[in-house]
């Protein structure tokens, strides 16, 4: 693997900074945990609030999720 050459040292902080505006990020729960050059971690734990899973609740709960993100 080659390794990605940066060239702004304050990378980090323009990357942290772009995904705290992801409002649907937020909302989703999801929270960035590392940046490299080159890749990003983004760790998302499912809540309650996500996984209604009454008759076609997660079913429903799906299409809203799917709807949002596109």
């Amino acid at each position: 693997m080659t390794l990605f050459e940066v060239r702004d040292p304050d990378f980090e902080a323009r990357v942290r900074e772009s995904f705290d505006l992801l409002t649907f990020m937020r909302t989703m729960g999801a929270r960035l945990v590392g940046v490299a050059p080159g890749e990003v971690e983004v760790e998302y734990r499912a809540t309650r609030r996500w996984c209604v899973c009454r008759g076609g609740g997660l079913r429903q709960r799906l299409r809203q999720f799917v709807a949002l993100a596109s």
